[in-house]
């Protein structure tokens, strides 16, 4: 009978207890016997000899000490989802930039997000490959290939897989405009523009507020490109 399936622990109750002074059955004996071996058969043991063969609910207690996940089945720390750790990935390369992630990453899948600090500023367009799962685009504005610069040596970069290819979401920049070479995108509310800037050839410059461009400074806005103050 072992277990009977709410946790309580019961034994065929046939010639049980023992009373002293009685001859002991055979019966009785192996069917307590079974009883035990059949019920320490249905618990976990600590050296991981069994695995579970359903859902454990936990009772609304924790888990404690748990050793941090490694591998992509394993569970997480909650400190591993709190700093962003599970989704930080590696990335070497220029424009061909292949990341790494810990743990590897099994899939791409909708919707994983993913940030990384830019190795190498970019040349020309780019693509992302992550644990050899294969090269996708790194695209903006949903269709729109990367420009050589986009991707700034040292910047965060932070991309979401749709199911295609990733997209770009968002870039860490270093503080407003800084010349030729310098920032590719205007995101700061008020900044002031102090030296000349070229904005590159089919590059889109954006500004969350008013921008004042300084004596003698001069932003150039090359054909195919856009300056949007919003």
């Amino acid at each position: 009978m072992s277990f009977n399936g709410s946790g309580v622990f019961l034994i065929n109750s046939a010639g049980q207890p023992v009373v002293p002074g009685t001859i002991i059955s055979s019966t009785s004996f192996n069917a307590l016997t079974a009883d035990l071996a059949s019920g320490l058969s249905t618990t976990i043991t600590k050296d991981g000899q069994t695995t579970p063969t359903n859902n454990i609910p936990m009772g609304g207690f924790k888990i404690t000490n748990l050793a941090a996940g490694v591998n992509a089945t394993d569970a997480a720390q909650l400190g591993q989802v709190q700093s962003g750790g599970l989704e930080f990935i590696t990335v070497t390369g220029t424009n061909t930039l292949t990341g790494t992630l810990v743990p590897t990453l099994l899939a791409y899948a909708t919707g994983n997000l993913f940030s990384f600090v830019v190795a190498t500023t970019n040349t020309s367009t780019v693509t992302l490959n992550i644990d050899g799962l294969g090269a996708k685009a790194v695209l903006r504005n949903a269709t729109d290939v990367l420009q050589a610069g986009d991707l700034t040596v040292g910047n965060v970069v932070v991309v979401i897989y749709d199911g295609t290819q990733f997209q770009l979401i968002s870039v860490g920049f270093g503080g407003g405009a800084t010349g030729a070479g310098g920032d590719k995108i205007f995101v700061e509310n008020g900044q002031t523009v102090n030296t000349s800037y070229a904005i590159p050839s089919l590059s889109n410059a954006m500004s969350t507020g008013p921008i004042a461009i300084a004596s003698g400074a001069v932003v150039t806005v090359p054909s195919g490109s856009v300056w949007a103050i919003i």
